[in-house]
């Protein structure tokens, strides 16, 4: 079967187009536009470009795809967009390319380094679910909807009766999501992933679970992780965890292998395929990662530091304790 590309390589020297962005800033798009979400905002303007290479003689135009990854367009809060924005790049390209003219993809850099010169672990540089595809919970985030979430915390006592109605109740007046927290305030009380998976099966909620890194090691981390994907829990909130000497059991032992954004890491790899020791899995998990973060923090730079950290690590959303819009909330 013969490939037009390779005999027109093998024939003469091909002439590509090039400086996509060059030529749109030209035109009076602003530097601190996502030049690729024109093509699903003002395709007009990326045909022009394509249009006038295409005329002056090239053999092949390029996509107004560069910086089309989830990381880059994370900062324009267009990270579910990739697929949109990529499939509308190729079709705009190849509607002015005609027969004649051949169209690549254009693919730029991830935008982050990868460890050990960044803090990007290899397995969070690739993505495999998006956002809206994880959970309801997920969608909502996508869709930019305005979510609202009560917590139920755990009893004390083995009967979650209490709990099933509450969950029941809140959801018969809206409440988008129920989250249950992991031992707070370093107190002992019913599994908070048993409880999860009650509340879904017999309350039918949308559970946010919070998971600490104070009771378990990395392996027993893992296991839970995969116990809690095969139940169909998907929802996360990853925390470092109130040290014991602030609950009910002070001489309680604590285990910290890893802190938040160390187990942001480790479940992020498996939602890559990658478990804890590096080693493929046969199907990625597909956990939405929430994280942790404190607009009242003492030392608010290594806050901002820490935070930062984490969404590099694979944080896709986070949540503060309840604040105020003035003050130091503000400020964050």
């Amino acid at each position: 079967m013969k490939n037009r590309f390779l005999d027109a390589l093998a024939d003469r020297v091909l002439l590509c187009d090039g400086g996509m962005r060059t030529v749109l800033y030209g035109k009076g798009v602003y530097l601190n536009t996502c030049f690729d979400e024109l093509n699903l905002t003002n395709p007009a303007i990326v045909k022009e470009v394509h249009r006038e290479y295409v005329q002056s003689g090239v053999d092949i135009i390029e996509t107004n795809t560069f910086g089309v990854n989830r990381l880059k367009l994370r900062k324009y809060g267009l990270n579910d967009k990739v697929g949109d924005i990529n499939r509308s790049g190729a079709a705009v390209a190849r509607e002015e390319a005609g027969e004649a003219v051949f169209v690549a993809g254009s693919i730029g850099p991830l935008g982050a380094g990868i460890a050990p010169l960044g803090h990007l672990s290899a397995a969070a540089a690739v993505s495999v679910v998006s956002m809206r595809e994880k959970s309801a919970l997920g969608k909502k985030l996508a869709d930019r909807v305005f979510v609202t979430s009560v917590e139920i915390v755990p009893p004390r006592g083995h009967d979650p009766a209490a709990a099933v109605e509450a969950a029941r109740a809140l959801g018969k007046r809206g409440v988008d999501c129920v989250n249950i927290p992991d031992g707070p305030r370093a107190s002992a009380r019913m599994s908070p992933m048993a409880l999860a998976v009650i509340l879904t099966a017999e309350a039918g909620a949308e559970v946010l679970l919070h998971y600490t890194c104070r009771d378990r090691n990395l392996l027993g981390m893992q296991s839970d992780f995969l116990g809690l994907q095969a139940n169909k829990i998907r929802n996360m909130l990853i925390i470092t965890g109130d040290p014991p000497k602030l609950g009910d059991y002070p001489s309680a032992t604590a285990v910290f292998d890893v802190d938040s954004i160390g187990l942001t890491n480790v479940v992020s790899g498996l939602n890559h395929g990658v478990d804890i020791g590096g080693k493929a899995m046969a199907k990625p998990t597909s956990f939405l990662i929430g994280v942790g973060v404190n607009p009242g923090a003492i030392n608010l730079e290594n806050e901002i530091a820490r935070f930062e950290r984490k969404i590099e690590t694979g944080a896709e959303f986070a949540i503060t304790q309840p604040g105020s819009t003035s003050g130091r909330s503000r400020v964050f």
